[in-house]
């Protein structure tokens, strides 16, 4: 009988950590969504080749994982049409914007880019990023979402920078 008693008591104590834990988690999420709220109006960095336009010039990202003696950014429609190709010549590794002059741009959809980068005659491998602007943040199941404006919801772990 005391053994059995132990038991119970042993079972009670473990669905009150848990009650616990699911409280601690409820207060986590809000804590960070409240944290999150800093990041409305800033632009942040996601993998992505889609440039974003406002006010007529487009921007985004890319990292380059080496030191590159030609860089190349081609912008192209959503079909693939190339529209442009910005000459960045020498970059160091590491992450570099891209602009791009969208005053003339008449697709639908955004545009998006991708980045020749070579050393050598040897191609040099590079992310790209996605920017957009924060529009406000919330929580869906437990998960930070942030808001962009003019795309969906994402969730927070996939935001690379914040600027």
């Amino acid at each position: 009988m005391t053994s059995q008693m132990a038991q119970i008591n042993t079972v009670t104590g473990i669905q009150q950590v848990n009650e616990t834990l699911k409280s601690m988690a409820a207060q986590f999420t809000a804590l960070q969504v409240l944290q999150g709220s800093n990041m409305v109006g800033h632009d942040v960095l996601m993998d992505g080749n889609t440039l974003s336009i406002k006010n007529g010039t487009a921007q985004g990202a890319f990292e380059l994982a080496a030191k590159a003696e030609s860089v190349q950014v081609e912008v192209m429609s959503p079909g693939g049409q190339v529209l442009d190709t910005i000459d960045l010549g020498a970059l160091d590794a590491g992450r570099h914007d891209v602009v791009w002059d969208a005053s003339k741009y008449s697709f639908q959809g955004d545009p998006v880019f991708k980045v020749k980068a070579t050393l050598g005659g040897k191609d040099i491998a590079s992310s790209t990023f996605a920017r957009a602007t924060v529009t406000s943040v919330g929580s869906e199941a437990g998960i930070m979402k942030v808001q962009l404006l003019g795309r969906a919801a994402v969730d927070y772990s996939s935001i690379k920078a914040i600027l």
